[in-house]
This record gives C-alpha cells, sequence and structure tokens, in this order.
C-alpha cells in the first residue's frame, strides 16, 4: 500500500544507531489498488483519447461507444451507482473536464495517487465528492485505512548519523638541553548520511561541510630554551 504526499512509499527508518537525531514526520497512507482502481484510471485515460479523436472535447467520461463506464469516477464525481455506470447520461458536470483532473491522466506524467489523494484537488480531499460516493455505495475507507484522519498521522522516528574512524600517532620528547616537543598525526575519515528518497535507507558520503573531514593532521608544539645569563645567580 504505497504512501501519498509526505513520504512515498518508504520503509519505517531503523532507529537502532547510536547519535541520530529525533525528528517529527508525517505518514499519509492511500491505497490506489482496491476493485482495479488502477485499471479504471487506465480506462479514463483511453477514454479522454478516444473523446478527443471523436472531437468531443476534452473530457474523460464515458459517452458511449468507443469509450468505457467508470464506476469509481461516476460515483465521486455524480453520486451514481456502479449500475448507472453504463448510462452515458450520468456523466455530467464539470469534473470530467476539469484542467487539474486531466493533468493527472497525462500519458507521459500520469498520477494516479493525486487524484485518489486527500489533497483539495483529490477525490478525498472534498467533502462534497466523499458524500457523493457515500451515497453511491462506495465505504469511506475505500481509499484509506482511517478516513477520519486524512490529515495523516504523526510519529517521531530518527534520522541523521555520522562515523568517523582515525589513526592517531603522538612522538614527545621532555626537556632535555633545552629542547622539549609534543607533535601528533591523526589520520581520519569521517562520513555523513545523507538522505536522496524515502525508498531507500540513507547512503553514507564523505562530510564536506564545516570543518568536514580532515584526512590528515599535523600538529606540533615545540620549545627551545637558551640560557642567557648576566650577572651573579641568586637562588636557593
Amino acid at each position: 500500500m504505497p504512501c501519498y504526499n509526505h513520504c512515498g512509499d518508504r520503509p519505517p527508518l531503523p532507529a537502532d544507531e547510536v547519535g541520530r537525531l529525533a525528528a517529527l514526520d508525517s505518514y499519509d497512507i492511500l491505497d490506489t489498488a482496491p476493485e482495479q482502481v488502477y485499471d479504471e484510471f487506465k480506462l479514463a485515460q483511453a477514454n479522454l483519447r478516444a473523446n478527443i479523436a471523436a472531437g468531443r472535447g476534452n473530457t474523460f467520461a464515458y459517452t458511449g461507444a468507443g469509450t468505457s463506464p467508470l464506476p469509481t469516477f461516476l460515483a465521486f464525481f455524480n453520486g451514481q451507482a456502479a449500475a448507472n455506470a453504463g448510462n452515458a447520461a450520468a456523466y455530467s458536470g464539470a469534473n470530467w473536464t476539469n484542467a487539474n483532473n486531466l493533468s493527472y491522466l497525462a500519458m507521459q506524467n500520469p498520477n494516479p495517487f493525486g487524484f485518489a489523494s486527500a489533497a483539495a484537488t483529490g477525490l478525498m480531499g472534498s467533502a462534497t465528492l466523499r458524500d457523493n460516493a457515500a451515497r453511491a455505495g462506495i465505504p469511506a475507507n475505500y481509499f484509506v485505512a482511517n478516513p477520519d484522519l486524512l490529515g495523516g498521522a504523526l510519529i517521531t522516528t530518527n534520522t541523521g548519523s555520522s562515523t568517523y574512524d582515525s589513526l592517531q600517532v603522538e612522538l614527545r620528547r621532555r626537556n632535555s638541553d633545552g629542547l622539549q616537543f609534543q607533535t601528533s598525526y591523526v589520520l581520519g575519515h569521517g562520513e555523513i548520511s545523507n538522505w536522496e528518497t524515502w525508498r531507500r535507507e540513507q547512503t553514507m558520503i564523505r562530510d564536506a561541510g564545516t570543518p568536514g573531514d580532515v584526512t590528515h593532521q599535523f600538529k606540533a608544539n615545540v620549545v627551545y630554551g637558551s640560557a642567557v645569563r648576566s650577572g651573579p645567580q641568586v637562588g636557593w
């Protein structure tokens, strides 16, 4: 069952890595598979092509020969039961020619999720269309598992991580003959998580931020003291 709007079809993110940051996320579950809705969506695309070719204009309504009945769309748009899907006269109203609805049927970039979504332009986003569907016998949970929560559900999960591995070598000399030093060399490699899509786990890439991944570090603290005296030495 794919996810709509905020999340695509992502799986839950793992929460077992140390150092991850907590984040608030939103899920809207939309099922476009019931009762062969995908097939009906394809029929709507075919209707649009057929009606344009027949000179009937930009409409995906069932207009008789050469087109196919669309019971689900008819229920939402006109409140008609599936028994009336074969009646071309029942396919009335502006929804069948609405530019936004037609854009969902684009052959090169179809969007069945947008058509059935709870967004303002989707079938589930309009109280009027939902009422039409209910009168036609479409169950309230036809597209969504919880129709009373169309705004989605909020969960807290974890995202963002980093790793750092290094090898450090130190060389020190105590004060002897006025010379003392402390040096260190670090060979390091740091990575941070990179979000690309909710459809797969985050990938780890080199940390290029500030200060970022510094591969080689060399530090030295050197002190050389030379005794220079004049006059009598006083001390005890």
